[in-house]
């Protein structure tokens, strides 16, 4: 997942300096109303499976959480961010703002507004159930659980009683990252678990000769200066049937990789180049459901036609092909909201498409080296949240429990997630879970098993978190 992590510290930085940005051009604008809620805690996650020499197998990470927004008569302006540092390692750090933005009040207009910045919108349902991260990028610090974010660009919102329009159109665009990568004296690492490292060697005829990995790293506004947009439509009511369609031509949130190698005859070593590619991709949706005060269920389709962009022929290239992905889903709440209640969630996916062989000279035909973009082809989620006090009574009512469980029915694997909350004040969460990654696989799994490449990722987790 090289793709995801090669620019962590410039992209942090960047975001530094656009959320300082947006909080001083906020300032003038803040009216009467404002809102404000943070939280600051401790979480230490714990994993069973083996680590090798550059890994971390307990993470104790020390991690703050905040939303503002100011509403006034003409403008508003909203933001969510959280930062993270691993207590026993202060380089292991991040910051990530899902959501950023300001605009036009929509007490100066109910039914058109303005905004400018990161929003994150239900382009595709589906895709925010799974964490596909095709419309919306996510933040991948934890591929079981990543962060979604908006898109960054300018947004005009028009909103009737069984209509919605939004347009979206940005000059920028910032690709999805993860954990950190470390490139010293020819090897990459990581402290994660959730980094493949790639082979240390490779057999030259007939003897073991070590790889030197270079990531040839481009200036950051080659990066993140390429525009997109897009565009969304929905029609129906708070309640009963709708339907909506998104129509986007943008880069792909995810940066393809492209490799260039020779031997070094007198180092004795093969210098392996890693180049980062920025491929624009169309994508199309159309869902369409029934929605009561409670339930919502829906059918989705997803076409997406990447783009291949211009490549030197002597570079080995990641391929993506275009794909189709449907599947129904359904979300149900029950009981009051908040700690009292819960809802239930079931999704069936079906993907084809969207990986291709490598290209190159250094490609095997049929083949890719490279970890797909779909975490999951053929797969069945189910999801559940509850308040115990709903189901035990009073004594229990500051207890809740969460449990996810993905079946990937393609590769046999099997993904169990489970957590559990209790509140002894308002202000205090106290939480212990367990995630759990088994699969009937051999071990050494392509990149389009995504259970089984990381079957060795078992973990459990606690934190204890304030909020003010």
């Amino acid at each position: 997942m090289v793709y995801y992590c090669a620019f962590t510290a410039r992209i942090n930085r960047f975001f530094w300096g656009f959320f300082a940005v947006f909080c001083a051009l906020a300032i003038p604008f803040q009216g009467y109303a404002f809102s404000g809620s943070g939280s600051i805690g401790v979480e230490s996650t714990s994993y069973f499976g083996p680590v090798n020499a550059s890994q971390r197998s307990f993470f104790p990470i020390l991690e703050a959480r905040g939303h503002a927004g100011s509403s006034g008569r003409i403008f508003e302006f909203s933001a969510d961010a959280q930062a993270s540092v691993a207590l026993n390692d202060f380089g292991y750090c991040s910051f990530e703002a899902p959501e950023l933005y300001f605009g036009t009040s929509p007490r100066l207009s109910p039914v058109a507004r303005v905004q400018v910045g990161r929003k994150l919108a239900d382009w595709s349902l589906s895709d925010r159930m799974w964490n596909s991260g095709f419309w919306q990028g996510a933040y991948r610090w934890d591929y079981l659980a990543p962060v979604q974010v908006g898109l960054i660009g300018a947004f005009l919102e028009i909103e009737q009683p069984v209509f919605k329009l939004l347009v979206f159109g940005s000059p920028v665009f910032i690709p999805e990252r993860g954990t950190p990568l470390e490139f010293k004296n020819g090897s990459v690492s990581s402290k994660s678990k959730w980094f493949i490292h790639p082979g240390p060697s490779l057999s030259i005829f007939g003897r073991e000769t070590r790889i030197n990995y270079t990531l040839v790293s481009p200036p950051l506004k080659d990066i993140i200066l390429h525009p997109g947009g897009g565009v969304y439509a929905r029609l129906g009511g708070v309640t009963g049937p709708w339907v909506s369609t998104a129509y986007a031509f943008k880069p792909m949130n995810q940066l393809l990789l492209a490799y260039d190698g020779y031997l070094d005859i007198p180092a004795d070593a093969v210098d392996a180049m890693l180049y980062p590619r920025v491929v624009y991709h169309h994508i199309l949706t159309v869902e369409s459901g029934y929605k009561t005060g409670r339930f919502n269920a829906w059918l989705g389709v997803t076409a997406e036609r990447p783009v291949r962009d211009e490549t030197p022929e002597h570079l080995t290239t990641q391929e993506v092909s275009p794909a189709l992905t449907l599947g129904p889903s359904l979300t149900w709440g029950f009981g009051d909201k908040g700690r009292e209640g819960g809802d239930l969630g079931l999704s069936y996916l079906r993907s084809w498409g969207g990986d291709d062989a490598d290209q190159g000279p250094f490609s095997t035909p049929g083949k890719s080296t490279f970890e797909s973009r779909y975490q999951f082809q053929n797969a069945v989620l189910l999801s559940g949240r509850t308040g115990l006090g709903l189901l035990f009574g009073k004594p229990l009512r500051r207890v809740s429990v969460s449990t996810k469980f993905i079946y990937d029915i393609g590769n046999f694997g099997r993904v169990l997630m489970t957590g559990l909350d209790w509140h002894p004040l308002d202000e205090l969460t106290m939480s212990l879970g367990a995630d759990i990654l088994s699969s009937d696989g051999k071990p050494g799994a392509s990149g389009a098993d995504f259970i089984n490449r990381y079957r060795t990722n078992d973990r459990v987790h606690a934190g204890v978190a304030y909020a003010f």
